[in-house]
C-alpha cells in the first residue's frame, strides 16, 4: 500500500508541503495538508501491510489478568456505564475494531448483546476462544451487518489506521446504527502535551501503521460528515493516555526503548525502577493536560444530529 493523498481530502501535498513536514525516516514524513488541516503520513513507497503488522508491539498474548488487563478494565467499565446511563436495557453494541474482545467481553458481561468486526486473525480468534464472542473478521468498507441496527457503536484506537476514515465511518453508522444511536471513538491525540514534548519518538505516533493523526478539529470533522454530533468529549485514559505520557518522561531521561514491547515481553528491573519514579509524576502531567483538552487521547460520544440527546 502507498499513502500519497491526504485520507481526509485527498488532496496530494505539494513539495512544500513534504519539505516542511515532520520528517520521520526517508520513506515517511507526517504531513499538514494545505487544503483541509488535516496530519497524516505520506509515504510514496509500497509498503507491506501485512509486514508492518507482524512488529512486536502487535504480538497477541494472553495478558488476561494482569495490571495492564486491570487498567484496561476499568477504562472500559467508564465506557460501558456511559451506555447504561442512556439505555438502560435491550442494548446491542458494535465494537468495530474489537482486537482480543477484552471491551465486548465487557459488553457482554454487562447484558448487551455484543458483536464485534475485527480482521487481524489471531486477535479475533483470541476473543473467540477466551470470551466467546462473535466477530466478523471480513473487511468491512460500506453495507448493513448481520444483526444491525446496533444501539452503540463503538470503536477504540481504529480510525487512525485507516486511508479513508470519514467514508469509512460515515458507511458503517449509515448502515447499522439505529436513528437514537451512540457512536464512541477514540483516536490519539496529536495536540497533546506528551506528543508535543516527545516529538519524532511519541508513543502514538507508530509510524507508517498510523496513517492519520487527529486532533479535536479534525475527528470533529470526521464524526459531523457520518451525521453524529458529539456530546461529551473526554482527554483521559488510564492505559493508552498515561502510557503515553510515562513514555515521554522516560524519553525526556533518556529511554529509548519500546516500553510496551519491554512490558508485555522482559523483565527489567532498572526500568521498573525508572516507571516506579516517574509513575506519580506522569499521572498529574496527564490529569493536567487533560483538563487542557491536552491528553494523550481524544474520546467522543456522539449522537445523531437528528436524533440529539445526551450521552
Amino acid at each position: 500500500m502507498k499513502q500519497e493523498k491526504c485520507p481526509m481530502c485527498e488532496n496530494k501535498p505539494s513539495r512544500a508541503e513534504l519539505q516542511n513536514g515532520m520528517k520521520i525516516s526517508e520513506s515517511f514524513t507526517i504531513v499538514d495538508c494545505d487544503a483541509c488541516g488535516h496530519r497524516y503520513t505520506f509515504f510514496g513507497d509500497d509498503v507491506s501491510e501485512e509486514e508492518i503488522y507482524q512488529d512486536e508491539r502487535y504480538k497477541v498474548i494472553d495478558n488476561r489478568n494482569s495490571v495492564f488487563d486491570r487498567l484496561l478494565s476499568f477504562e472500559y467499565k467508564r465506557v460501558v456505564n456511559e451506555i447504561v446511563k442512556r439505555y438502560h436495557s435491550d442494548i446491542s453494541v458494535l465494537d468495530f475494531g474489537s482486537g482480543k474482545g477484552k471491551f465486548l467481553s465487557l459488553c457482554k458481561a454487562a447484558g448487551f448483546s455484543t458483536k464485534g468486526v475485527e480482521t487481524s486473525l489471531p486477535r479475533a480468534n483470541f476473543a473467540r476462544k477466551h470470551y466467546h464472542l462473535e466477530i466478523d473478521s471480513d473487511y468491512y468498507s460500506k453495507g448493513t451487518l448481520d444483526r444491525a441496527p446496533f444501539t452503540a457503536i463503538t470503536s477504540f484506537h481504529v480510525l487512525e489506521h485507516l486511508s479513508k476514515p470519514k467514508e469509512l465511518l460515515a458507511n458503517l453508522v449509515r448502515d447499522n446504527l439505529t436513528p437514537d444511536g451512540l457512536v464512541v471513538i477514540e483516536v490519539p491525540n496529536m495536540d497533546s502535551w506528551q506528543s508535543i514534548w516527545a516529538g519524532k519518538s511519541w508513543l502514538q505516533l507508530d509510524v507508517p501503521r498510523h496513517i492519520n493523526h487527529f486532533n479535536k478539529s479534525s475527528i470533529i470533522s470526521v464524526v459531523g460528515a457520518a451525521g453524529l454530533r458529539p456530546t461529551k468529549i473526554s482527554y483521559f485514559s488510564f492505559h493508552v493516555g498515561l502510557l503515553g505520557m510515562l513514555r515521554t518522561c522516560l524519553g525526556l531521561v533518556g529511554y529509548k526503548g519500546d516500553i510496551i514491547y519491554t512490558l508485555k515481553n522482559k523483565k527489567s528491573l532498572p526500568l521498573y525502577l525508572l516507571i516506579a519514579l516517574l509513575l506519580p509524576l506522569s499521572t498529574v502531567l496527564e490529569l493536567i493536560a487533560s483538563l487542557f483538552g491536552k491528553g494523550g487521547i481524544i474520546r467522543i460520544y456522539a449522537s445523531a444530529i437528528a436524533a440529539g440527546g445526551n450521552a
